[in-house]
């Protein structure tokens, strides 16, 4: 059809601007928040104190004095002399102190090890949900079970010593760093590897070209995360024979013996310490430069 043998009103048309004919979006209000959630939230936890402090008994419990005696108690911690510090077996203590830093490492390494595929394989992002949700359920039922109960499996199993600790710190590592890990890789940026598989790349290669450079920094202060906690639980794991300086403190709480256990639980405050600010230069390190 030529232009010339319009009519006036298909012309008007024709110059009529195309941008009159989009409906732009207008602004909507945001609305307002009201106080009813607030008042849910307080409500919920409220009941939730009143139901929780139904069971909890105190008979037996003299509520009168408890802070003076609690405080009483504390204060027995506190060596009187410097006398009864160096009267100890600092030998001994030094020890212990390596046999429960190296307990709390080796647990940890072999936990990471083992983290490390199983995280992958845990990942919504990178596999189906018939392969991550069975996987994603035993490492639930592995880190509900703290790792003190399963000191005392294997101890019961293989018998009293660090190795037990070692593997029940492992295996609570292998079931809590999995989850970190793979919270951590779901969160990382998906498009490349969705490329690479339209590219007719397998899921591994894919991983290991797209997800892998990306994810040392996830493992490594996971990792640095878990040696600290490894550190407190193997502490503990010797109240139970697997080993450690809990043991020693065990033996010297029983026998009255506060103010060497209080030593002791000075030196475990200063070891945590230590390694709170050697992972904290090491996260540092880790944000200023990249792992490639």
């Amino acid at each position: 059809m030529d232009l010339l043998s319009c009519s006036p009103n298909m012309m008007a048309r024709f110059r009529r601007p195309f941008y009159k004919k989009i409906a732009l979006p207008t602004k909507t209000s945001t609305p307002t928040k009201s106080g009813h959630g607030f008042w849910l939230y307080a409500g919920a936890l409220v009941f939730l104190g009143v139901f929780s402090s139904l069971s909890i008994s105190l008979q037996g419990v003299s509520t009168t004095n408890f802070f003076s005696l609690a405080l009483k108690t504390f204060g027995s911690f506190v060596p009187s002399s410097w006398n009864n510090i160096l009267q100890m077996n600092w030998l001994e203590l030094a020890q212990v102190m390596l046999e429960t830093f190296g307990m709390a490492f080796w647990g940890t390494l072999v936990g990471t090890i083992a983290s490390i595929p199983l995280a992958v394989l845990c990942s919504n992002n990178l596999f189906p949900t018939f392969v991550f949700r069975p996987l994603r359920l035993v490492m639930t039922f592995i880190r509900t079970v703290p790792s003190v109960i399963w000191g005392l499996v294997f101890v019961a199993a293989a018998g009293l010593g660090a190795i037990s600790g070692i593997a029940a710190l492992a295996l609570y590592t292998t079931g809590y760093l999995t989850k970190l890990i793979y919270e951590g890789l779901e969160d990382l940026d998906r498009m490349s590897f969705l490329a690479l598989r339209q590219l007719g790349a397998s899921r591994f290669q894919a991983f290991w070209y797209a997800v892998k450079p990306d994810s040392y920094s996830v493992i490594i202060s996971n990792s640095l995360f878990m040696l600290e906690y490894n550190f407190r639980g193997a502490s503990l794991l010797g109240l139970v024979g697997a080993g450690g300086i809990g043991q020693t403190l065990m033996y010297y709480i029983e026998w009255r013996q506060f103010e060497k256990a209080g030593v002791i639980i000075s030196l475990m405050f200063i070891c945590v310490l230590i390694l709170d600010s050697l992972s904290e230069k090491l996260r540092k390190l880790l944000n200023s430069h990249k792992i490639s």
